[in-house]
């Protein structure tokens, strides 16, 4: 290949939600001052008209499988190799980062090793949970898992009370799940685990099936110790490696493998990095636009970048390859799409998201949120799962709710937001737990949205405390926003009371 030109990579695709219709089913209605988009009748209607994601069939029993890995992955041959050699060893192996940083490709490594072990039959089914970096739910993992076995699985209170009863009915229903429709190992995956679920993992670790395969990722190497798994570290990809995943992920023929080998060396092999780098290339026009911002890396790499300020992970070294990539692909986002980006932080970490969510944050109509959806995936900043489901990086989405509280913006997305899941609560919860599945996708939301309420409703009674003190003074009024909090938690709490 001649060092000037190169042939379309895979970013020169079309968009495969391009041609995709919303889950909604019909727009909201408008009013003054936005669209509404908080109204109950809206959000279940938008909800039970979608394709039913839930990766099971509703009513059966099923395999579980993993998660595909990014269509991208590149290299990692040497990590893949090892990590087979000690699962046919029988060892726990927990795949951590190299020096705690972040985004460095630890879930994409487990991903691809989970589905390379299906195909190649090593592993007859995927046992995957993926915990985060706030408390997790235990119950609702563990009763996840169960419905695998049992799609109408409910825990019993007992099993509430005292979560190991329901570890030990989870294992149980999973290994008679396994003898009848997959015979074989399986292999037990917990993404994301920190210091905070640590517990919550324990018992996902009692739910595992016999004879199974355990793995985890963390960024933490004391929580592969506490767990007892021997750590794997996951080192930033290879000069050659980087380049490959670069090739792959740019479009524009123009771009010379001279710039390739420059902008790969400039991210320093930190896989997130690269795909940001890839996503600012995609949107420049020729190959003099490349040079400027292979420039304006070289820059920010130099002088550093205002998100140097953002403390928002345990590494043991900072990582500014990515600080300034991100810096770079944002500042050139423009302020709509910067504005757009900062409004997914109210999303809850981890959890996938679609065309309706998106449009219910931003307070716009749901061809809008396709737009700058697919605006957003082209940039790198979301990663498009088809059929109108998009997924975001949990490092990303850290940075996105960092910024929307930076601007002031947070409280009022996440009220927003709080308003339609409260009514989609509402809507639902009051049905049977079996008619329940179509929302299964929106759990983590709600989850979300509960935990705000609860901080909200806490701070107002909380600033109220003092005036229940021997000497009192004067009861002022509670606030607008206070009286929303209130009204909105009730609401939800009572919604949600049998979910929860």
């Amino acid at each position: 290949m001649p060092d000037d030109k190169r042939p379309h990579g895979v970013g020169a695709e079309s968009d495969p939600d391009e041609e995709k219709k919303d889950v909604a089913g019909s727009a909201p209605k408008e009013r003054s001052g936005g669209v509404h988009i908080s109204g109950s009748a809206y959000i279940i209607d938008s909800i039970i008209a979608g394709r039913d994601v839930i990766i099971r069939p509703p009513g059966e029993r099923a395999c579980p499988k993993p998660p595909p890995p990014p269509p991208h992955f590149t290299g990692r041959k040497g990590l893949l190799a090892e990590l087979r050699r000690r699962a046919g060893a029988g060892q726990a192996v927990a795949i951590t980062a190299v020096k705690g940083i972040a985004g460095i490709g630890k879930t994409a490594l487990a991903q691809k090793f989970a589905d390379d072990g299906v195909k190649a039959g090593r592993f007859s089914c995927v046992l995957w949970a993926t915990l985060g970096e706030r408390e997790p739910n235990p119950i609702a993992l563990l009763s996840n898992w169960a419905r695998y076995a049992d799609p109408q699985f409910e825990p019993g209170q007992d099993e509430i009370e005292n979560p190991r009863l329901l570890a030990a009915r989870t294992r149980a229903l999973l290994g008679n799940l396994i003898a009848d429709k997959c015979p074989g190992k399986a292999l037990v995956v917990l993404d994301d685990v920190w210091d905070v679920s640590v517990e919550a993992a324990r018992l996902l670790m009692r739910a595992a099936p016999s004879d199974s395969v355990l793995m985890i990722t963390t960024r933490s190497g004391d929580v592969a110790r506490r767990l007892r798994c021997k750590p794997l570290e996951t080192p930033h990809m290879t000069q050659e490696e980087s380049e490959e995943l670069l090739r792959k992920l740019i479009g524009g023929e123009f771009v010379t493998e001279a710039q390739i080998r420059h902008l790969a060396k400039l991210m320093r092999g930190h896989p997130l990095a690269l795909e940001l780098a890839a996503g600012a290339v995609n949107q420049c026009v020729d190959a003099g636009e490349v040079d400027e911002l292979i420039e304006q890396y070289e820059r920010g790499l130099r002088g550093g970048y205002p998100f140097d300020l953002m403390e928002l992970d345990i590494a043991d070294v900072r990582e500014d390859s990515l600080r300034v990539s991100f810096g770079v692909s944002y500042e050139r986002m423009g302020e709509r799409l910067q504005r757009r980006f900062r409004a997914l932080g109210a999303l809850a970490p981890d959890a996938k998201f679609d065309v309706t969510m998106a449009a219910i944050v931003w307070g716009v109509e749901p061809d809008e949120a396709r737009r700058d959806l697919r605006e957003l995936r082209k940039r790198a900043m979301v990663r498009g799962l088809g059929d109108g489901w998009y997924e975001q990086h949990a490092l990303l989405r850290s940075y996105a709710r960092w910024l929307s509280k930076e601007e002031g913006e947070f409280d009022e997305v996440m009220g927003r937001f709080a308003g339609a899941v409260t009514d989609m609560a509402v809507g639902v919860f009051r049905r049977d737990p079996h008619e329940w599945g179509p929302i299964e996708p929106y759990l983590p939301q709600l989850d979300e949205v509960g935990g705000y309420l609860v901080e909200q409703v806490r701070g107002v009674l909380g600033g109220l405390e003092r005036y229940a003190m021997p000497d009192p003074v004067e009861m002022p009024d509670v606030d607008d926003e206070g009286r929303k909090a209130i009204e909105a938690g009730l609401r939800f709490a009572l919604a949600t009371n049998r979910y929860t």
